[in-house]
């Protein structure tokens, strides 16, 4: 394996490690607050439900892990299940009471988190890194595909 590659696959894992170890005050993870602020956004902006179905989409994430997160946030009394009207194999999600105190609370750690680190990289170095994330995005998601 050449440098590049292995200081890259180092680095994403370094990142990820880093990632899942930020905690803010309350029990919840980073990725259940993105799920959460998710539901939060569509039902404000489309008025809409969202399914877990649509949660893996705009993730990218397989039904097994979004099942798995979803369990997680019923179990800790952030979101709830109601079943479709019509068709009831068909379950929409939406936060508790419980899930948008908690969510409320903790965007305000995650943004003061994130606006410390855009002061300190700056606009054009934040420009670059999302620019190179999405393109990293892409070309994952391209490789991933062809290998299965």
């Amino acid at each position: 394996m050449n440098t590049e590659s292995g200081q890259l696959i180092a680095t994403m894992h370094h990142l990820r490690t880093l990632v899942s170890q930020i905690k803010p005050q309350g029990d919840m993870s980073i990725g259940e607050f993105c799920v959460m602020s998710l539901i939060e956004r569509e039902y404000k902006e489309t008025g809409q439900k969202l399914t877990p179905t649509s949660l893996n989409v705009m993730f990218g994430t397989k039904k097994p892990a979004t099942s798995r997160m979803i369990t997680m946030l019923e179990k800790k009394g952030f979101v709830k299940k109601t079943s479709d009207v019509k068709d009831h194999r068909i379950y929409y999600l939406e936060l508790t009471e419980k899930g948008n105190e908690i969510l409320e609370k903790e965007r305000g750690f995650f943004y003061n988190l994130m606006t410390r680190i855009s002061k300190r990289l700056g606009a054009e170095e934040i420009e670059q890194i999302l620019t190179t994330l999405t393109r990293l995005n892409e070309i994952l998601e391209e490789e991933i595909e062809v290998a299965t």
